[in-house]
C-alpha cells in the first residue's frame, strides 16, 4: 500500500520478512524493519522537531536527505543504540 498517512499515536508493527517505508518528515524516509514495533509521535515543539518515531523494539534506519533541513528524532532504549552520521545519515538501532 502506497500514498496512506499514519496518523500521530499509531504504533506500527512489521512481522517476519517485512519492512516498511515511512516518510516521517519532508527529506526524511525511516525504513522500519522486519519483526519491530515503533510508535509515531507528535512533534517535539520544545525539541524543535517535525517528527519523533518512538522504536519499542527492532530496528529502524533513517536517510535524510541534507538539503532538507529536515527536524527528526527517533527515541531509542539506551541499552545497544548505534548512529552512524553519514552524507545520507544513517541511524539504527543495534540489536543487543
Amino acid at each position: 500500500m502506497e500514498g496512506l498517512t499514519v496518523q500521530e499515536n499509531s504504533v506500527i508493527e512489521t512481522k517476519a520478512g517485512v519492512e516498511l517505508y515511512v516518510e516521517a518528515t519532508v527529506g526524511v524516509i525511516a525504513t522500519i524493519k522486519a519483526n519491530s514495533k515503533v510508535k509515531v509521535e507528535a512533534p517535539v515543539a520544545a525539541l524543535n522537531l517535525d517528527a519523533v518515531l518512538d522504536l519499542q523494539q527492532g530496528n529502524v534506519i533513517s536517510q535524510v536527505d541534507p538539503k532538507a533541513k529536515a527536524k527528526y528524532g527517533v527515541r531509542t532504549p539506551c541499552v545497544g543504540t548505534g548512529f552512524l552520521d553519514t552524507r545520507q545519515s544513517l541511524i539504527r538501532r543495534l540489536k543487543g
